[in-house]
């Protein structure tokens, strides 16, 4: 155990490397990729449930696996 400017990390740094504890989060971006995904898998997942309802008009076993496997 590591124990740095009060935080408890579970090893110490490697050699030769100094933490920058001042340095900005990649908060911002990481909130953006998380978004974007977010946004295309729900795209995706309405484009599929609306496909296998209206066009296919076969809602099967398969639509409904992913859903209770999660």
């Amino acid at each position: 155990m590591s124990l740095s400017n009060g935080v408890l990390y579970s090893a110490p740094p490697p050699d030769g490397y100094i933490p920058d504890f001042n340095r900005p989060h990649e908060a911002p971006a990481l909130l953006v990729c998380t978004i974007l995904f977010l946004g295309l898998a729900v795209i995706a997942t309405a484009i599929r449930t609306y496909t296998r309802v209206h066009i296919v008009r076969l809602v099967a076993l398969d639509d409904c696996k992913f859903a209770i496997l999660m």
